[in-house]
């Protein structure tokens, strides 16, 4: 099942500004109780690059600012994941990826073979292998105080899609005929193997204390 939101606000100038007030570092604090999580003052992702989560399911930081193109992966090893920001400042282009694991395809079965010997039938092929089933999107909570969006963010937490199943193997051939016996059939085709299931897709849950209703940024 596919999940895919677009957020769209219209605070290009504000963005702008902040880009050249903000200098660029980072700080990171982990913490561990209980649970692993990100604990920084400011995260800034830079134009075009991508901030992987891992090891942790949580970002906590008093400012996020994502500029132009750039990105953030979140955990896959996780089913939740939580990004806490006072301020988040996104740009244009920015997405959000948490979208599941596509399941593995299946294999082609054994190809059948010719029998020994004259006039016999050729052996049948195996049936393929299953494909495996994918894996859920993620499920992401953002917490904002307040949110400014040059554009549109992307939020992509589409489930995985499942694994094709397996060809079935080529029957194998008939052995030839003699003056006393007529020549073998090809044997059987084997089966084709079922799909796996597609994954469900995340859930999003949004809050923002200090934003317009949210629901005239949703996109689709």
């Amino acid at each position: 099942m596919h999940c895919s939101l677009f957020l769209q606000s219209f605070q290009n100038a504000y963005f702008y500004k902040m880009k050249f007030v903000f200098p660029l570092f980072f700080l990171f604090t982990s913490l561990t109780l209980g649970f692993s999580q990100i604990r920084e003052v400011k995260l800034v992702i830079d134009t075009k690059k991508t901030f992987q989560l891992s090891g942790s399911d949580i970002i906590v930081v008093d400012t996020l600012i994502m500029y132009d193109s750039s990105k953030i992966i979140l955990n896959s090893e996780k089913t939740d994941n939580f990004i806490h920001a006072k301020v988040a400042v996104i740009g244009i282009g920015c997405k959000i990826y948490g979208k599941g694991a596509n399941g593995i395809n299946g294999q082609i079965g054994l190809g059948g073979y010719t029998a020994v010997g004259p006039c016999k039938d050729g052996i049948s092929g195996k049936t393929g292998t299953g494909g495996t089933s994918a894996t859920a999107g993620i499920n992401l909570f953002l917490y904002f105080d307040e949110l400014l969006i040059a554009d549109k963010l992307s939020i992509e937490l589409s489930g995985g899609n499942g694994g094709d199943g397996g060809n079935g193997g080529n029957g194998g051939g008939g052995s030839p005929g003699t003056r006393l016996c007529q020549g073998g059939d090809g044997g059987a085709g084997g089966d084709g193997s079922a799909g796996g299931d597609g994954g469900n897709g995340g859930n999003l849950t949004l809050s923002c204390k200090r934003c317009p209703d949210l629901r005239l940024w949703l996109g689709h």
